[in-house]
């Protein structure tokens, strides 16, 4: 298994042992986000594609997993609002939910690609 999917895969163990503590939710999601990106870079990798930095990686996501771009674009923009706008006690439920939800349907269409 590569270095990418092992971070991917450690990081969403991280979401998962996070779950039990509503106050690291902030971490929950930025987990996530993280999850889904070694997610997205193994599968770049695997099309001959190598991402140095966010916004390389996010015109890549644009131009090769199109149909995963949007869930990609809105987690990364959740993890932001929750590191640097919101204080961690107020990161909503809704947002957990969310971050969830996005986590989970950029792995699927990333399995689709493939």
């Amino acid at each position: 298994m590569s270095w990418h999917a092992l971070q991917s895969i450690h990081n969403h163990g991280a979401q998962q042992h996070m779950s039990k503590s509503p106050q690291y939710a902030d971490w929950e999601i930025t987990s996530l986000f993280y999850s889904a990106l070694h997610a997205v870079d193994e599968y770049l990798l695997s099309i001959g594609k190598k991402p140095r930095n966010h916004q390389t990686r996010d015109r890549m996501v644009d131009e090769n997993i199109p149909h995963a771009y949007q869930d990609y674009y809105d987690l990364y923009n959740l993890c932001l609002k929750v590191r640097y706008e919101t204080s961690y006690t107020d990161v909503s439920e809704e947002d957990r939910k969310t971050a969830i939800y996005l986590h989970n349907s950029i792995r699927q269409k990333l399995q689709m690609s493939t």
